[in-house]
């Protein structure tokens, strides 16, 4: 939406790329552009994407036997303003009908509120996808995956990476969101996100008393293994130098944001 004074959202970036194509020297370059804005956000090197469709993750939950999370309030969905059915606070069990709606209901939340959902849901499925689950839904989730996703990982990298994901399956997952008051979004400061990027990234390398130390928290039942992404991976070849951009906070508010653990934040 580059006729707002200060551009669009993130989610814009992905269709105007595929209705401009002329911009981005061919048809279908959504995903590179979605990939070069992260890229440039973060500072980091995205390799890779991978795409699931609603209607596919809801079948994926399914297929796992649901998610379970703690829902911190009541969260109404669907209809008109939420009038399909109420997700009730407390620890609850959701299937991919719910989870879906979890993460995107409007009704009660800002943006910001909804985005904080999604990354639970998301961090759950992650955490509760456990390798036996798949083996034993794996027809399904096979033909889900099939109808509903798309990715441009090459076929040679698919089982290294899946090895990775077993590596890394119990690790500690944590998340730093980008919203106010640390970070102003109508005028981003792109050094001070790349920064806390870093922050976030080293923090999550170092042993665990050092990790709590800086306010990271490994939650019961979780190791204390470094985790990092097989596809996000920071780049020396393509540094990025902005010019810095006005924020509305000072820097010790970016200083003072760190990643948290996702079971702490999700309770799951």
């Amino acid at each position: 939406m580059a006729e707002l004074p200060n551009g669009g959202l993130l989610n814009e970036v992905w269709q105007f790329a595929n209705d401009n194509p002329q911009i981005m020297g061919g048809k279908n370059k959504g995903p590179k552009a979605l990939m070069d804005a992260i890229s440039h956000t973060l500072g980091l090197r995205i390799d890779y994407y991978a795409l699931i469709n609603m209607y596919g993750f809801v079948d994926l939950v399914d297929a796992i036997g649901g998610i379970r999370l703690r829902v911190e309030k009541d969260i109404p969905w669907g209809g008109h303003y939420g009038t399909a059915g109420t997700i009730k606070a407390g620890f609850r069990q959701l299937s991919g009908e719910e989870a879906l709606w979890y993460g995107r209901s409007r009704v009660v939340d800002d943006d910001f509120g909804r985005m904080g959902r999604q990354r639970c849901v998301i961090g759950a499925f992650a955490q509760q996808a456990t390798p036996d689950k798949i083996l034993t839904n794996f027809g399904e989730i096979a033909r889900t995956a099939k109808r509903m996703a798309q990715t441009n990982i090459p076929q040679e990298l698919l089982e290294p990476l899946a090895n990775l994901a077993l590596e890394v399956k119990d690790a500690r997952i944590t998340s730093l969101q980008f919203v106010p008051p640390q970070f102003y979004t109508g005028s981003p400061d792109w050094p001070k996100i790349r920064r806390a990027t870093v922050k976030a990234i080293n923090d999550s390398l170092k042993p665990a008393k050092r990790a709590l130390a800086a306010g990271v928290t490994a939650s019961p039942g979780t190791t204390s293994s470094p985790t990092s992404s097989p596809t996000a991976t920071p780049s020396a070849s393509r540094p990025v130098k902005p010019s810095q951009t006005p924020t509305r906070n000072g820097q010790s508010a970016a200083n003072n944001a760190s990643a948290k653990s996702l079971a702490e934040l999700c309770g799951f």
